[in-house]
């Protein structure tokens, strides 16, 4: 076991339940020449049917055959994230009406390569993070800003597919033992990376590395805030030290006051009103970082903030929120919205996490436990920074499966 990372064994079964795929194993070298779309496409994953609990049973789906652009990667970890339980509770639009297998913080290893694909190849380590495809065409994608391409970028999973003839009309995560996807979003993993602790650098680490980059942080020798220190506050604390940055993070009470010493980030208590007035009156930070999904004021942190600066908001808080004019204008500041990164983006963070050491604090689990993982993440229980599912242990027999109806591709 690698440092930073806990495995926790699996659970026995107590009861056994109907299954009837055999092809959930852990990953073998492939035996098919690299640009033969030969390999088994049938995939066996993690799903929600029902937003009313939220729970995920054993899925089985087909993935499509690898096109020319195409890679077909074995999973074999994939991370939990809040996107998932807000995904697989509703909040987010999903009624029930297909199943949704999430999770796109995925790492595996390549089996099979399209014909086109000159930049991976069979063996290769990679990651898959919150976007599988765009349109190729816009600006934006023209830049690597593929996640603000201008016809909606695909995402890994609940969107519909840009593939014609996907099997998988409505796209499917990484909480599967395989996926097919474009070889522009699969991502080399540098070597020191260990697969087990790579997924959340997908999602939370280039969440994080993206608007500390656009902020001019990269060169250090600034004053960063973060805002909340749960999966992406502990990973924008960590890329910010590592920058050669300040950093203070502003959290309700104490609990988290160690762990964020032990990084050598200074803590604030948000709710204590005298370092708040302390703060304000020096006007302190370079930028503020928020990751906070949940309702709170905003115009309380603008004072923090030197003049010209930026708060950058992280955290999807679903209920709108007021800022005015005059909170911003006397002091030329910015409020500005950051989601995720590009594929530029992307493979600059990784390089980066890899020559400093940056690695996420996870603990990995097997499929079994991915609902018990749900819950700790959906009532902020969760006493770890990011949980990891081991896909490669998905074997017949887990749960009982669900047997997916064809989707529809307006669903």
């Amino acid at each position: 076991t690698r440092p930073g990372t806990t495995v926790v064994p699996t659970k026995p079964n107590r009861r056994r339940l109907s299954a009837r795929c055999s092809c959930a194993r852990t990953p073998r070298p492939p035996s098919a020449p690299p640009t033969s779309p030969t390999m088994p496409k049938l995939c066996v994953g993690t799903g929600a049917s029902d937003p009313a609990d939220g729970n995920m049973n054993r899925v089985e789906i087909q993935r499509r055959d690898c096109g020319a652009d195409d890679v077909f990667v074995r999973i074999q970890y994939c991370g939990l994230c809040h996107s998932d339980v807000h995904t697989v509770h509703g909040d987010w639009g999903w009624t029930g009406s297909h199943v949704v297998i999430p999770g796109h913080e995925a790492v595996g290893v390549v089996e099979e390569v399209g014909s086109a694909v000159t930049t991976l190849q069979v063996g290769q380590r990679v990651g898959i993070g919150c976007f599988v495809d765009s349109c190729n065409d816009c600006e934006a994608c023209a830049n690597g800003d593929e996640n603000y391409c201008e016809r909606g970028a695909t995402q890994t999973y609940n969107t519909p597919s840009r593939t014609e003839g996907d099997p998988c009309p409505i796209t499917q995560g990484g909480l599967s033992n395989c996926m097919t996807v474009k070889a522009k979003f699969a991502f080399p993993l540098p070597d020191s990376i260990p697969m087990e602790v790579a997924g959340p650098l997908l999602c939370a680490g280039i969440t994080m590395f993206a608007p500390l980059k656009r902020a001019g942080m990269l060169a250090g020798g600034k004053h960063v805030a973060v805002v909340g220190f749960g999966g992406l506050g502990h990973m924008g604390v960590k890329l910010a030290l590592a920058m050669g940055n300040r950093v203070t993070v502003l959290s309700r009470g104490d609990r988290r006051k160690a762990a964020i010493e032990a990084l050598g980030a200074t803590h604030l208590d948000s709710t204590n009103p005298f370092a708040v007035e302390y703060l304000e009156a020096h006007a302190t930070f370079d930028t503020i970082l928020d990751t906070v999904a949940a309702s709170h004021p905003i115009t309380p942190m603008l004072p923090l903030l030197k003049h010209s600066s930026t708060l950058f908001m992280i955290g999807g808080v679903p209920e709108p929120f007021s800022v005015g004019a005059f909170d911003l204008l006397p002091r030329r500041l910015a409020l500005s919205g950051s989601l995720v990164g590009g594929t530029v983006d992307t493979n600059e963070m990784l390089q980066f996490c890899a020559a400093h050491g940056i690695l996420p604090d996870v603990q990995v689990i097997p499929p079994t436990r991915v609902n018990e993982a749900v819950r700790a993440l959906s009532t902020n229980s969760a006493e770890v920074s990011r949980y990891v599912v081991d896909m490669a242990t998905m074997v017949p027999g887990d749960w009982e499966t669900i047997q997916v109806p064809k989707q529809k591709a307006d669903a």
